[in-house]
């Protein structure tokens, strides 16, 4: 490897400490935190830093003289493309300057771009000053985060542009310069953007594989949190809903306790599902309610189809002329086949165990359309087949017989499993 080759290296690792952090399989990352603590990882990463900033000024046998680039139109700073075209003079006067005061020479003044990066700038980037002000706010996030940002995705994007910042020896917005806060204004942009749209601007750094590892991490921790959040808005509707149960005015039922829940919640609706006594009508109103809403996971509708075939519900609505609860099943095909249920967190265990059980529910709907002597449904397309995915998260507080809560929701069960 030449020299440039040895310096852009040291450099990837000096300016992204953190982002390498976050290429680390999560378990690691947990283990990591854990055995180190929140200091003794930031000082392992201050570690990675300052070594690795020492072995890019080791191997770079001049420094660069400062970047000056003017506020209003920031380019890319004079790179010498020779040693010999470097000012002697300056260097001789730096290597002066350092020896009287017993202090080694600072590190180069790296840049995170490819040479030639900042002249051809995207025409949507935010003028200079607007800038400025979105890399000051970032910096401020990372120093003092505001309540419930903390582990936050935009927390993340604000400790790697303060990371970098560090780096560069400014702790505030005001300390770098215009071509800084433009690379910075740059990283924090594809930070944002999905990967598709990230692809030009990841291009632009010295070290894209490594920014679009970040990136993918960046948007799990992202989808994580959204689950966090909405998990904490679940949990709460819950305690409300369970307060307004209290007064034994409140109306009872599964049912109407579902249907008065403000937040939607999957988990519920597939233990309603899997455990409601089919042979009680309040319940089983319940448990087809809960499949036809179109946030229910593809796995809870799977089973519940499977069982009631194995019941023979649906020869026993056809009998009883039962025509409300057939029209909820054929609601729930009609649905399945247009691609309304899309989701498909939970799974089932084992995931295969609907293997084989086409054949069965075929059939039920040619005898059903047989009885009823009406065009027959069709037979839904990748219903019965492997359902691999989390398991449900516990709703122990809910009395499926009564429909109330008998106790507080537990925050835990409600909280991103890992």
């Amino acid at each position: 490897m030449t020299l440039v080759q040895y310096r852009l290296l040291f450099s990837a690792l000096a300016f992204f400490p953190s982002l390498a952090l976050l290429i680390l399989p999560e378990a690691a990352r947990i283990d990591l935190a854990y055995m180190l603590g929140i200091g003794g990882t930031l000082g392992a990463l201050s570690l990675l830093t300052i070594t690795a900033v020492h072995l890019a000024g080791a191997v770079a046998p001049r420094r660069p003289e400062p970047r000056t680039v003017d506020e209003g139109d920031a380019q890319a700073p004079h790179t010498p493309e020779r040693l010999e075209d470097v000012d002697d003079t300056a260097l001789e006067a730096d290597d002066v300057k350092a020896s009287e005061t017993h202090e080694p020479a600072p590190p180069p003044v790296a840049s995170l771009l490819v040479s030639g990066a900042l002249r051809d700038l995207p025409t949507d980037l935010p003028p200079p000053e607007a800038r400025r002000l979105r890399i000051a706010q970032a910096l401020d996030m990372a120093a003092q985060p505001p309540e419930g940002v903390s582990g936050s995705p935009d927390h993340a994007r604000a400790c790697v542009i303060a990371q970098v910042a560090d780096l560069w020896g400014a702790s505030e917005a005001d300390a770098l310069d215009a071509a800084q806060i433009t690379e910075l204004a740059l990283l924090d942009r594809l930070m944002h953007l999905p990967r598709d749209e990230a692809e030009p601007l990841i291009d632009l750094f010295i070290a894209p594989r490594l920014l679009r590892d970040a990136h993918a991490k960046i948007a799990a921790l992202g989808e994580r949190h959204a689950a966090r959040l909405d998990g904490q808005a679940l949990c709460a509707a819950t305690e409300r809903l369970r307060k307004t149960q209290v007064p034994a005015r409140t109306p009872g039922g599964l049912l109407l306790a579902l249907q008065a829940l403000e937040e939607p919640d999957p988990d519920l609706w597939h233990r309603v599902v899997t455990e409601h006594d089919p042979e009680d009508a309040t319940q089983a109103e319940a448990a087809l309610w809960c499949v036809r809403q179109l946030g229910c996971h593809r796995a809870t509708i799977a089973l519940y189809l499977s069982e009631r075939v194995a019941e023979d519900a649906f020869d026993a609505a056809a009998e009883r002329g039962d025509r409300a609860w057939l029209a909820g099943i054929g609601a729930v095909l009609v649905n399945w086949g247009q691609g309304r249920y899309r989701a498909s967190g939970i799974g089932l265990f084992p995931a295969d165990r609907l293997i084989g059980q086409a054949p069965a529910l075929s059939d039920a709907l040619d005898r059903l359309s047989e009885r009823l002597d009406e065009p027959r449904w069709p037979t839904p397309s990748g219903m019965m087949t492997v359902h691999t995915g989390r398991p449900p998260r516990p709703r122990p507080a809910w009395d499926l017989a009564s429909g109330r809560l008998t106790e507080a929701p537990d925050p835990d069960d409600y909280a991103p499993q890992p």
